[in-house]
């Protein structure tokens, strides 16, 4: 689904001829990546430490994302 998204993304800036890659598309496949780690962790094996970092960057992510909505 990540790569289905990367590819969706490239193909419509080469149709646009623009040169500027849309952060916001970028910051959602770096959600969709973080949701699918925290799908497939194993929790007897993680250490809290990762599953910390796991938050911070779904926060940080979201948060990001929060900020660049539309006015």
């Amino acid at each position: 689904m990540i790569a289905l998204e990367i590819g969706n993304s490239i193909l419509r800036h080469i149709r646009e001829h623009s040169t500027i890659v849309q952060a916001r598309a970028v910051i959602l496949i770096g959600m969709m990546a973080v949701v699918r780690e925290v799908m497939i962790i194993d929790l007897s094996v993680a250490s809290p430490w990762q599953i910390a970092a796991l938050g911070a960057v779904a926060v940080s992510l979201a948060s990001a994302y929060w900020f660049m909505r539309d006015n």
